[in-house]
C-alpha cells in the first residue's frame, strides 16, 4: 500500500489512470451487485464482467465487503448532492418536495437499502454510510424548515417527524419500483407526492 502511494505520487498521469480504473471496477460491481444482490454476487463475479483475473481486482478493492460500502458511499453522496441542488435553488416547498422524491426513487435500489438496513455494521466504513444517511435526513428537514419560513406550513410543524416518514415512505416502496421504466416511478413519486402533501382524504367543500 505505501509503496503504491509512492508510486501515485511520483507519476499525476499513472494516479488518474488508476483512478479510471478503479471508477470501472466500481461502476462493475454496482451492476453486480444490482444483478445478483449482495449475498449472492462474488469477486469472481466482478472480475468477469471487467474481463480479469480475480486477483487483479484486489488491486483495486480490498474485499466485496469495501467494493459494497464505496458503491454505498458514492450513491449517498450522490442523493446529497441532488437534495442540497434542490434546496439551494429557488422554489415552493411543493416544487421541492415534488423534486426531491422523484430524485430520490429514481436512484434508490432495493439492494442497497436492504444489505445496508440488515449489515450496515459489518461494512468497512460503516460510520461514514450512517454519517451520509443522516445528512440526507437533515436535509430533507431543512427543505420543511424553509416551508415553515416561507409559511407554506405552521410553525408547530415538526420537521424531523416529516422527514422520517417521507424517507420510510420511499424506501418502503423501493422494491415495487425495480426494474420499472422512469416514466412509471415518475408516476408513483408524483402520487406520494400527493399524499405527503394533502393527505388521503378529500377535503371539505
Amino acid at each position: 500500500m505505501a509503496n503504491r502511494a509512492a508510486l501515485r505520487a511520483k507519476s499525476p498521469h499513472l494516479a488518474k489512470k488508476q483512478d479510471r480504473r478503479r471508477d470501472e471496477v466500481l461502476d462493475a460491481a454496482a451492476a453486480v451487485f444490482a444483478a445478483k444482490g449482495f449475498h449472492d454476487a462474488t469477486t469472481r463475479d466482478i472480475a468477469d464482467r471487467l474481463g480479469l483475473l480475480p486477483g487483479s481486482l484486489y488491486y483495486y478493492v480490498e474485499s466485496k465487503e469495501a467494493a459494497f460500502a464505496e458503491v454505498c458511499r458514492r450513491r449517498g453522496e450522490g442523493f446529497n448532492a441532488r437534495l442540497a441542488a434542490i434546496l439551494a435553488a429557488p422554489g415552493s416547498l411543493e416544487d421541492r418536495l415534488r423534486a426531491g422524491l422523484l430524485q430520490h426513487m429514481l436512484h434508490n435500489r432495493a439492494d442497497l437499502v436492504s444489505t445496508i438496513a440488515m449489515s450496515e455494521r459489518a461494512l468497512p466504513g460503516w460510520r461514514d454510510l450512517r454519517a451520509l444517511g443522516r445528512l440526507y435526513q437533515r436535509l430533507w428537514e431543512r427543505v420543511f424548515r424553509a416551508g415553515i419560513a416561507a409559511r407554506e406550513l405552521p410553525r408547530d410543524f415538526d420537521c424531523r417527524a416529516a422527514a422520517l416518514a417521507l424517507l420510510a415512505l420511499c424506501n418502503g416502496a423501493v422494491h415495487a419500483t425495480e426494474n420499472k421504466p422512469p416514466r412509471e416511478i415518475a408516476r408513483l413519486a408524483a402520487r406520494f407526492a400527493d399524499y405527503f402533501l394533502n393527505g388521503a382524504l378529500p377535503r371539505p367543500a
